[in-house]
Formats: C-alpha cells, structure tokens, sequence
C-alpha cells in the first residue's frame, strides 16, 4: 500500500451560501490557490470536493467533506487540503478535531492561508496554536455564560425559559 505521504489529497472546496455558490468567485478563488499550491511542488490533488452553500458551523452536515474524509479513510487520499482555515469550519474545536485526527490516524491536514500542515514542523507549531485558540475560546464562552447567570440573578430574572403552565402541560 502506498505511503500517505506519497498520495495526492482531497481538495475540499466551500462556500456558505446559495448566493456565493451560485456567483462561484468564492469557490474559484479557493480552486486557484490549491492549484497554484500544488504547481509550487508541495502535493498533487487527488480529487475535488465542493459544499457550495453550505454553513461551516458543523461538519455533519457537509457531505462533500464527509466524501473528502472517506477518500483519505479507504486510501484513495493522503489527506485533505483548503485554501483557508475556515473552510473547514467554524468552530475551533471542530477544526482542531481534524488537526488531532489527522495527527492521530497519520494523513496529511494542509491549511494553506495559516500555513497548517499536519506533517511539518511548522504546521504541529500551528496545530498547537489552534489547540490554545480552541481552549481560549471554550474558556471566554464558559466565562460570558456565568457572567450572564450572574447578571440575571442580580436583576432577579430566572435562567432559561419560564416554564409552561400547570393547565397547560397537564392539558398537553
């Protein structure tokens, strides 16, 4: 079987909305730099995989990147390559469980704008700064959550949603 090293990656390609996919500049643009990445020598893409339209805020529901992440599963694929960071989500901790995946199950993750590349030394420096990023932000969450909780009890105000009636949940 072939080295992950020496496999050509999954291009993954994505847009948020119908707006952006249907003027296809975004998804050009993203096509360009992995091409252009890729004539400079540093890996061949294997195939392409488009979510055109669809959010980044959860990888469920991206079948292209789920399609990208089955090409490097059953080794048609060494890894997955993006133009930017962000196109492979939203979240952090979503992008960061790639990064530790990819670690992990030893195949390539290339992010070209951040210069992320799962196989260099370089890229674990920048997977670790992702790690700190993601850690930080779950922190600043939990701390405006109970700045919040604070707020409302001070103002007297219950958390979460009034609950239903009596009459009408023992109706329901």
């Amino acid at each position: 079987m072939e080295s992950t090293q020496t496999l050509p990656l999954a291009a993954y390609v994505r847009v948020s909305t119908a707006g952006q996919a249907a003027s296809g500049l975004g998804i050009e643009a993203q096509r360009r730099a992995i091409i252009e990445a890729a004539a400079a020598g540093g890996f061949a893409v294997g195939g392409w995989h488009e979510d055109a339209g669809r959010s980044g805020a959860t990888m469920r529901r991206r079948p292209a990147l789920l399609a990208a992440l089955a090409d490097v599963e059953s080794g048609r694929a060494g890894g997955i390559v993006v133009s930017k960071i962000d196109r492979l989500g939203r979240s952090s901790a979503d992008v960061l469980g790639l990064v530790e995946r990819a670690q992990r199950e030893g195949w390539r993750l290339v992010a070209l704008d951040v210069g992320l590349d799962t196989t260099t030394p370089a890229g674990e420096l920048v997977a670790a700064a992702l790690a700190m990023a993601a850690r930080f932000e779950y922190r600043r969450i939990s701390e405006r959550q109970l700045e919040k909780f604070e707020t409302l009890s001070q103002l007297g105000r219950p958390r979460g949603r009034s609950a239903t009636p009596r009459e009408l949940a023992d109706r329901i």
